[in-house]
């Protein structure tokens, strides 16, 4: 269990290390837009579908904030019907945001394990949009 458990944890600081990468060498053209709700049924329906679609790639999700984790990393969970979209945060937001409220993030997506999972997450306005 420990061994699975580090190797997880090692599995996930490479992915935001090559996630950080990505993201300073992709433009905006190259990011998806979806509904929080809608990543969350791809990935529940069919993960090896939705990860053709997703995985290693920029997506902008917009839904409610069901909380606000402001451990390391900072994190925030979108309500995605019958499960979340995790948003894990290099440095936390500078925006004022509520538990409740509706809000776009793009980040890096990484896959789906207990949730959907984004990283390198920045909350997108109406002026980097």
């Amino acid at each position: 269990m420990k061994k699975r458990m580090i190797a997880g944890l090692i599995f996930i600081a490479s992915v935001i290390i090559l996630g950080g990468i990505y993201l300073t060498t992709n433009t905006k053209a190259t990011t998806i837009y979806v509904p929080a709700k809608t990543l969350v049924q791809e990935y529940m329906s069919n993960e090896k579908s939705a990860d053709e679609q997703y995985l290693g790639k920029i997506v902008a999700v917009s839904g409610a904030v069901a909380q606000i984790l402001s451990d390391s990393p900072y994190t925030i969970l979108l309500e995605g019907g019958s499960g979340y979209v995790q948003c894990e945060f290099k440095d936390e937001p500078t925006t004022e945001i509520e538990e409740g409220s509706s809000i776009t993030v793009q980040g890096l997506c990484t896959g789906y394990l207990l949730d959907v999972i984004l990283t390198n997450s920045k909350i997108v306005t109406d002026e980097t949009n």
